[in-house]
Formats: structure tokens, sequence, C-alpha cells
């Protein structure tokens, strides 16, 4: 009899341990940093000694670049599915004055930079992410459990820097006007002379 009551703690120590484990498993949410290598910073998930859920996150920016930044713009998104993200406002972190998200819009003596060898940090807007999760379940969507950190812009305040999620190099250049018929590029004119 003993032997028995014994094992039945056992059984029940294990089912509580497990039920603790997947409660904590459940719980945990990643964020993947996808900004691109090749740019100009060095970017940081940080959690300190917090859980690692996504309103616990805080994201440190570093400019590794010779040159100031005067904009900059990163996005969290659902791996699974990032419209979803834009259409429930999870998180977008931006730094410098909006009008400079448009190549073309140079930056003035009053606007704020992250100078070469500076940081800032991000931290993720606890009430967005509850919104968020609310409004999924609302419409019986899954939470998901991936998120994704996503480069959208960098922008020297001079008409160069880099855009969209690849980083793609960025240089404003102005074509010279057509004055005349003579002025066109070769593939105006026809092949027979």
């Amino acid at each position: 009899m003993i032997r028995t009551a014994n094992l039945s703690a056992g059984v029940i120590f294990a089912l509580f341990v497990g039920c603790v484990l997947v409660g904590y498993a459940q719980n945990r949410e990643t964020l993947e940093n996808k900004v691109p290598k090749h740019l100009p910073i060095k970017v940081e998930i940080l959690y300190g000694k917090r859980a690692e859920v996504l309103e616990n996150a805080e994201i440190k920016v570093t400019n590794t670049g010779k040159r100031p930044i005067f904009f900059l713009k990163l996005i969290v998104s659902t791996a699974d599915s990032p419209e979803l993200s834009v259409k429930y406002g999870l998180s977008s972190f931006y730094f410098g004055r909006r009008e400079l998200i448009t190549f073309g819009n140079l930056a003035n003596s009053d606007d704020p930079s992250l100078k070469p060898g500076e940081s800032l940090l991000f931290t993720v807007s606890k009430k967005r992410v509850v919104a968020h999760r609310q409004a999924r379940r609302d419409e019986h969507q899954i939470i998901p459990e991936r998120y994704e950190l996503i480069f959208q812009f960098l922008n020297f305040g001079d008409d160069t820097g880099f855009s969209g999620t690849t980083g793609k190099p960025y240089s404003f250049k102005k074509e010279p006007p057509i004055v005349n018929a003579t002025d066109r590029p070769s593939f105006f004119f026809s092949a027979a002379k």
C-alpha cells in the first residue's frame, strides 16, 4: 500500500512539473533578428533577466558605420502572417524626423542623428502587444510564438541610405532633362538608319 502511494505521488509530481514546463514553453515567444548584416548598424534583442516574451523585448541599435544616421525604421512582424501585424499594428520603431522616410528630403541642422558608435534603445509597447493578442483572439486567430524584427529604412540625410527588407542601397540621382530628340537614350532610335 505504501508503495502505491509513493508511486501515485511521483506520478502527480511528474504531471505537475510537465504542466509547468508546457505552460512555460507556451509563454515563450521568440523575436528573431532579420535585419540584414551588411547595414552599418548592429541590432541586438535584449530581455535582461526578464522572461523572453515579446513585451519584455528591448531593441538596441548601434551605428557601426562612419556616417551619422538621421532616420531609421524597424518593424516587428509575425513570422506566420506579416499582413496581420500591419492590420493589428504590432510595433514600429522610428528614429528621426518622419519626413526623412522619403529620399529627396534632406536632413537639416535641427534633426537628431545617431552618430557613429552611438546606440539607442527601443522598447516594445506592452499595450500594443496585449491589443495584438486580443485582436487575434477576437478573430479566432492563433497567437504566434515567432516574431521577426524587420528592417525597413535608413537615411543618412543626404539622399543616400538603405531601404526594403533586404537593405538595398539607395542613392538619389536626378536624371538630366531631355532637351531635344538627339539627347534621347539610344533605345529611342530605330534600328534602320
